[in-house]
């Protein structure tokens, strides 16, 4: 199965919403009159995009909504029930401030939200399971505890070397081989 394509090479899937599906995408919604788009018609000849002012193939995206580039090289934006020419100082004042920064932006600065959220659950998951080692103040205590009972340990064969001499002598002086 192919993916639909909307006017102006807007994914059907990615950029219109099926719970939604009379809103057109945010890149192009211009291209359409007020009522004119359907999702299920994105692809198909009965695509209403630009209607009238060179179809479908005449949509062109932009991060202002889009609009209808008709063959006699005007331009054309969808305003309720009509297309409305835009004049040159309109265009000029629509990408006058245009960098498409702002898009690539959004999607890095969603791209590493994604990335920080998949770390936080990871490292929430290792705390719930016990095994965190980014942990310090778990990885401290285990320390403090290794560093004690490894302090015990040697206290308590250095005693009981101690004691095993002191009873060796006390067998020795017994049996009078001192």
């Amino acid at each position: 199965m192919t993916n639909a394509m909307c006017a102006g090479e807007q994914d059907r899937n990615s950029t219109t919403s099926s719970t939604s599906p009379n809103i057109p995408p945010s890149k192009t919604k211009y291209c359409y009159l007020e009522g004119e788009f359907n999702r299920s018609d994105c692809g198909t000849s009965g695509e209403k995009a630009c209607n009238g002012k060179g179809g479908p193939l005449a949509c062109i995206p932009d991060n202002y909504g889009g609009y209808c580039k008709d063959t006699d090289k005007q331009i054309y934006i969808a305003l309720g029930k009509t297309y409305v020419p835009l004049r040159a100082d309109q265009l000029i004042d629509r990408y006058k401030n245009v960098n498409n920064t702002d898009e690539v932006n959004r999607a890095v600065k969603r791209a590493l939200n994604e990335q920080k959220q998949k770390y936080h659950n990871q490292l929430s998951q290792s705390k719930i399971l016990g095994n965190n080692k980014d942990n310090k103040d778990n990885n401290a205590d285990n320390e403090v505890h290794g560093f004690v009972s490894d302090l015990f340990v040697k206290i308590g064969i250095g005693f009981s070397t101690i004691m095993f001499l002191i009873a060796l002598a006390v067998l020795m002086v017994q049996n009078k081989i001192i």
